[in-house]
């Protein structure tokens, strides 16, 4: 069986998609902010990786590096390891991108909690896309951390 979460020194921590917790990235994030340091492009000591999630809706197409329509008769795809870093909110300039959220679970409804999310909900993604955002809300296109099978 495979860790769920694993270290490297030379990249970070990885960690599958089922695992990821809005406690361990806020963790991250008071870690950085406390520092008010700038994380150089080197720097992985508050990043992660994250492998295991899965895209619902379209395709990761890893020819052009960009979210694309799925395959006929496809109804999942892999999203390759993301690497997660914090950074300011002030400094976040997006390419043309697609904020997909992330769902534990493909029911995508939960609890609504305290914060206004549903306890289903994890957080959102940039995906690159040349389409316009519009374009896979309308397809529903969503993340998951696990699938029902």
């Amino acid at each position: 069986m495979e860790a769920e979460c694993s270290t490297n020194p030379d990249f970070g921590v990885y960690c599958k998609g089922s695992m990821i917790k809005l406690l361990f990235m806020n963790i991250n994030l008071f870690l950085f902010v406390r520092k008010q340091k700038p994380m150089d492009k080197q720097g992985q000591e508050h990043s992660f990786f994250v492998w295991g999630l899965f895209l619902e809706g379209a395709r990761w197409n890893r020819q052009t590096m960009m979210l694309d329509e799925s395959y006929p008769k496809i109804l999942f795809d892999t999203i390759p390891i993301i690497w997660f870093q914090p950074a300011l909110i002030a400094d976040f300039n997006p390419p043309p991108c697609y904020f997909c959220p992330i769902y534990k679970t493909s029911e995508r409804k939960g609890v609504l909690a305290t914060t206004g999310h549903s306890s289903n909900f994890v957080m959102y993604i940039t995906l690159l896309s040349d389409i316009p955002q519009k374009h896979w809300i309308n397809r529903g296109v969503a993340s998951l951390t696990q699938l029902d099978d």
